[in-house]
Parts: C-alpha cells; structure tokens; sequence
C-alpha cells in the first residue's frame, strides 16, 4: 500500500512538471518528443531561472555539430546557464544519425540520410509550447559545425520566425546561398577560425556523385554573398581585436551595421584557430567588461529583439 502511495505521488509530480497549466514543480529540463519526418525526434528544452509558466519567454534553439548530439553541447557548453540567467529559454535537440540536413534529397550522395531539419526546427518551436510560452518574436537559432550549415538553411528558409543568429565554425555553400536569394535578411553573427580544415577560410570544392561542382565558399567570397543579401556596406565596417591578454585566442571583430533596409553582420575571427568550437575564448565585450564569445551571444541577442510578427 505504502510502495502503491508513494509510486502515485511520483506520477502526480512528472505529470505537474510537464501539463503547461500546472507546474509547481520545474525539472531542470523538458524531454521534448514528437514525430517529424516518419522518426521520433527528441529535444531538451531547458527554462530560465524562476521560470513562470504564465509569462513568454525567448527561445534560443542549438543545433550541435556532426557526431554530436544536444546532451553533449547542454553540459559541455556554458549556454543552458547564460540562458537561465538571461531568462531564455534554451532547446538542444537531436540530429537523425548525430547530424543535421540541410540540402534538399536531389543534392544528397548515394547513401546519405535525408532529413529537412529547416523544417524540423520549425516544428520544433512549436512543439516548444507543450511545455513553455515562446515569445515567437525572439526565437534564435546557434549552430556548430554541421548545426551551422543548418543555421544557413534556417536563416534563409525561415526569416520571418528569427530574431537572429549565430554559426560557428561553418560556412556557406553555393547550394545554401542559392536557397536563400530573394529571402529576407536576419541579423547574423559568426564565429570562424582562420585556420579551420573543415570549413577552410580560403574555400573548398566538392564534385557531387553526378558530377555537379558544390563550392564551399572562402571567407571572401562568403562576406560579398552576405553583405549584397543582408544589404549591408562592407566599406562601412569596423575592425578590433577584442580577446583580452589572458585569451589562448586571438580574437578579431568585425561589425557591418550600414545597411540599407537590412539586418547588420557580425563577425568574431578566431587567427589561427582550427575547427572547433571556441566559445570560451576571453573577450572584451561590447559594455566593457571581460567575458567569452558565449557572452557575445547573448549580448547580440539582446541587441535584436526582433519585430513584432
């Protein structure tokens, strides 16, 4: 009797923690599930600190890189807890086989999983509401990596439901670049190392199993892409070393924020850094005080509250 007691408080407990309508008790995460694309996709989806489950909070969504997954980038990272001081919400899903799609089927080689996650992060957000208020004007995306190519796609396929967002160690393809003309502009922020083998600053090639040539696009040509699709004036930017004495990085920020109609480019460049993730790097942050990229983030958030939708 007494084992039956205590397992039907338990039930009462989860059920309270997951119904949005009453929640006494707030788990340090929400495992998110749904169906997408004939799978199971899973989420954690993390609240703020002294989370009301009656108040809209922003949500940022963190896609991890390629053999990684949203467990590793919420303790491996010190975002779920600059989120939860900042009052953000914080999701880290999980990629189909640990990775991410973000080319359509016809661009895909022999063999190669198709998922269209641009649309997987959109229901997603909405799926978010099972278990939070989204303020659905302040919805971010992070992407690392193979996230980041992700990032691209999103930014391009899904303006109208960004306030902003941040790649890592990722840059654009042809194929990406030509999804997103006549899309329009988000505030972007990147951070790149100059030195990425991956993800190569001078650009990279590849021929598709039908012969197609796919251009990874060098740090050049990826700046005149962006400056022509955020409206921007590359002439109008500002440079500065930001890392700070004690930073193993050195850290250079570029800002384009003369534009026309559009939305600004921020560019952090890791010198000599290979692939990686690099949030950790000290900086000096735009009010002053010594911080990491992770910092950097959510300072750019909070400067692109987004429009009213």
């Amino acid at each position: 009797m007494r084992l039956c007691l205590i397992a039907l408080l338990l039930a009462c407990c989860v059920g309270f923690a997951t119904a949005k309508d009453n929640k006494p008790l707030i788990p340090e995460y929400f495992s998110g599930q749904f169906a997408f694309g004939g799978s199971s996709r899973t989420y954690a989806l993390v609240p703020p600190k002294d989370f009301d489950p009656e108040k809209s909070y922003p949500l940022v969504v963190v896609f991890h890189g390629a053999g990684g997954s949203g467990i590793e980038m919420l303790t491996g990272t010190g975002l779920k807890e600059l989120a939860s001081e900042q009052g953000y919400l914080i999701a880290f899903p999980n990629g189909v086989e640990q990775g991410w799609g973000y080319l359509d089927k016809e661009e895909l080689n022999s063999g190669d999983v198709y998922t269209d996650d641009w649309n997987f992060f959109a229901a997603l957000v909405d799926d978010a509401e099972n278990y939070a208020h989204v303020d659905q004007n302040r919805v971010y995306v992070i992407g690392f990596s193979n996230g980041g190519s992700l990032g691209y796609r999103i930014m391009c396929e899904y303006a109208e439901r960004l306030a902003g967002v941040v790649v890592i160690a990722s840059t654009l393809s042809s194929y990406t670049a030509n999804q997103c003309v006549n899309t329009d502009p988000v505030p972007l922020m990147m951070i790149l190392g100059t030195a990425d083998r991956i993800f190569p600053f001078g650009g990279s090639a590849e021929i598709k199993s039908d012969g197609r040539l796919i251009l990874q696009f060098s740090f050049q040509q990826q700046m005149s892409f962006l400056a022509q699709h955020q409206r921007c004036s590359l002439a109008g930017g500002t440079t500065r070393t930001v890392s700070t004495m004690e930073s193993p990085i050195r850290v250079v920020r570029d800002f384009y924020d003369q534009c026309t109609g559009g939305e600004p480019i921020l560019l952090y460049a890791l010198i000599d850094y290979e692939h990686g993730y690099g949030g950790l790097a000290s900086i000096t942050l735009e009010d002053g005080a010594r911080g990491t990229l992770e910092n950097a983030m959510f300072e750019f958030f909070a400067a692109y509250p987004g429009a009213e939708k």
